[in-house]
């Protein structure tokens, strides 16, 4: 879908009414790391959830995660790590050469996303 995602993920939210929406270039333009998103969103349920309302809808737009700065760090890193040629696990290769910040982040991905 490539840079028009955010723009229809904002058309469709203000047609639907969603209770939260995610803008890529607003995520990149403040630098929102994926723990402020993972905040933001669990605050909101929190705060539904205190006014009895369990159920709501998220927007979240196709490549929001290219937009997330931090990530893009990590997904660099892990590029160039991977231009040389390896062999074994693969975490047991990238993860002692990434910085400690990206480390850190990669080990807070949930095993699915990040093997």
């Amino acid at each position: 879908m490539g840079r028009s995602a955010s723009h229809i993920a904002l058309e469709c939210a203000l047609q639907t009414g969603v209770n939260a929406a995610l803008i890529g270039e607003e995520v990149a333009e403040k630098g929102l790391t994926l723990e402020n998103i993972t905040h933001y969103l669990a605050d909101i349920i929190c705060e539904r959830n205190a006014r009895g309302k369990n159920y709501g809808v998220f927007l979240v737009p196709e490549g929001l995660i290219e937009f997330i700065p931090e990530m893009n760090v990590l997904i660099s890193e892990i590029n160039e790590i991977l231009a040389v040629e390896f062999t074994g696990d693969i975490e047991d290769f990238v993860l002692p050469k990434l910085k400690e910040s990206s480390r850190a982040l990669f080990n807070r991905l949930p095993h699915s996303v990040s093997s």
